[in-house]
């Protein structure tokens, strides 16, 4: 992570690299999460409907979290986003642990 850039930054350049690879992405999304997750799977299979419907995004509720240098929660379709992000943000130099379901 470049000394001058704040997580801010780096979620918005991994959210570029994960859109080059046709992730639908939404920085500072508005609503509620369940609403922005219908919304934007309805954009998706409107435009794709025979693609993934990878999607992630953060709240725009939530970007007061970045103030003191922490991270907002992040939200994604499915866990192979999880993996792409956590990808994503480690291109940039910042770690991201993912969590892996025990079910």
């Amino acid at each position: 992570m470049n000394a001058t850039w704040d997580v801010r930054d780096v979620l918005l350049l991994a959210f570029e690299e994960l859109s080059s690879y046709g992730v639908l992405t939404v920085p500072g999304a508005t609503g509620e999460t369940a609403q922005v997750r219908f919304e934007l799977a309805r954009a998706l299979m409107a435009t794709a409907p025979f693609g993934l419907g990878s999607y992630a995004f953060w709240l725009a509720a939530d970007e007061h979290r970045f103030a003191d240098g922490g991270m907002p929660p992040l939200y994604t379709s499915g866990p192979e986003v999880d993996i792409a992000l956590a990808a994503a943000l480690a291109h940039q130099g910042y770690a991201l642990a993912v969590e892996e379901d025990a079910a």
